[in-house]
């Protein structure tokens, strides 16, 4: 991998705008001049490589359009390759071999959701190729009852660890990795002949249109569509069908990933709200400045009490609305606000997007946010303890499996769950 595939040394000027306007780091336009050219330069950093949350926003900030929350990643990049990755962080890597947090959490789940799970897993090749199909991402194995709804009845689910598009391997500049994902996945859905493919996640939206075609040089040949844009046409086209308007104020949490998709991909969350009859108030910090729900805060410094701290400022400034709901449409912002919240009890219940729209359409939603959380902390409570045992000696990981599972028949398992 080579740093000039992932930001352009050649036309950055070191204004230091994109980490002045930064959200999290708090310089001064003279403290971050110093700092992006301590970035350009390889040369250790005083704030920035241990602070930052991956949140996209600088991406967004820089006048001449580059992207230095990549020149962030690849300095990650080099330091994964100088230091390894502490074994707690192996945990949480879907294509990494057992124990890891989905193994051990769906040990716990209800059977309805261990249902769900089966028959993502295993989808007939003709249902894949005859009709839209429902991208299921891996932080969606972790609550699968979100997808559990009649909202997604004429989509085809596909769901597995083992088709993980890489996004928790970039977030932590594990480049070589994502490249192997990206073919890995290229040559597994050449295979399928899909049409189209709704995102659930918006995460996976991102990586699949945009970041391992232009970063890591593959193709797919079906329609990408995220599930925000699929959700709005099937309402303003009046097949989801809106029977009561909720009337209330929420406040959005608009996603790292979702940020960096523009201005009419934030759009598309507000409009479904205001269609179903909630007012949306906006946080302090929204849309391009909006904060990581925290889970992204992990990274700089492997710790799990960034992430907490992260994601309860955010909690706090969602409180500080008054909204009477707090709504995320990214299934990993929802996990992480769910676990931060038995820290801090808070004063405005959280609803994932997919729920409010279940309740206008007169559908009653499972609504298992309290319940996953205590599972996961429990799923990974089992896990620390040796991984802390184990040291703070880098791991190295092993090549991810450059095949999967031939799918060419509607008879066996395309892939394990």
């Amino acid at each position: 991998m080579d740093l000039k595939d992932f930001f352009d040394l050649d036309s950055c000027d070191l204004c230091g705008e994109c980490l002045r306007r930064c959200p999290v780091l708090g310089l001064s336009l003279k403290e971050a001049k110093l700092e992006i050219k301590r970035l350009v330069e390889g040369r250790k950093t005083k704030v920035t490589l241990r602070e930052c949350t991956g949140c996209f926003s600088c991406n967004l900030y820089c006048p001449k359009g580059l992207t230095p929350y990549y020149l962030i990643l690849f300095r990650w990049y080099e330091r994964y390759k100088e230091k390894g990755l502490p074994g707690l962080i192996r945990l949480a890597l879907p294509y990494q071999p057992p124990p890891n947090i989905w193994l051990s959490l769906h040990k716990m789940l209800p059977e309805d959701e261990k249902m769900l799970l089966k028959s993502w897993a295993s989808p007939t090749i003709s249902n894949l190729r005859s009709a839209e199909v429902l991208f299921l991402g891996c932080n969606q194995l972790l609550n699968p009852y979100i997808a559990n709804t009649s909202l997604f009845n004429d989509l085809t689910p596909l769901g597995s660890r083992a088709l993980c598009c890489g996004e928790p391997y970039f977030r932590l500049g594990l480049f070589d990795q994502v490249s192997q994902i990206a073919r890995r996945l290229e040559r597994y859905f050449k295979t399928l002949k899909i049409k189209r493919m709704v995102f659930f996640c918006p995460a996976g939206y991102n990586m699949f249109k945009n970041i391992l075609p232009e970063k890591f040089g593959v193709r797919f040949d079906f329609e990408i569509k995220s599930l925000l844009e699929w959700l709005w046409e099937r309402i303003e086209g009046g097949k989801i069908k809106i029977k009561k308007e909720l009337s209330k104020t929420v406040t959005i949490q608009d996603s790292c990933h979702g940020k960096s998709l523009g201005p009419d991909f934030l759009k598309l969350s507000r409009k479904i709200l205001n269609e179903i009859g909630m007012e949306v108030i906006e946080m302090e910090h929204k849309e391009e400045d909006a904060l990581c729900c925290g889970l992204g805060g992990v990274v700089s410094r492997f710790s799990i009490l960034d992430m907490v701290k992260t994601s309860l400022r955010r909690l706090k400034e969602a409180e500080k609305t008054k909204a009477q709901v707090f709504a995320p449409y990214c299934n990993g912002c929802l996990i992480t606000f769910s676990l931060s919240s038995m820290l801090h009890s808070p004063k405005i219940p959280l609803f994932h997007l997919i729920e409010l729209l279940q309740l206008a359409t007169g559908e009653e939603p499972k609504h298992r946010h309290s319940l996953r959380a205590k599972q996961l902390l429990l799923a990974s409570s089992g896990l620390l303890i040796p991984a802390v045992m184990a040291g703070k000696k880098g791991v190295y990981l092993k090549d991810i499996p450059s095949e999967i599972q031939n799918p060419n028949t509607t008879k066996s398992k395309i892939h394990p769950p």
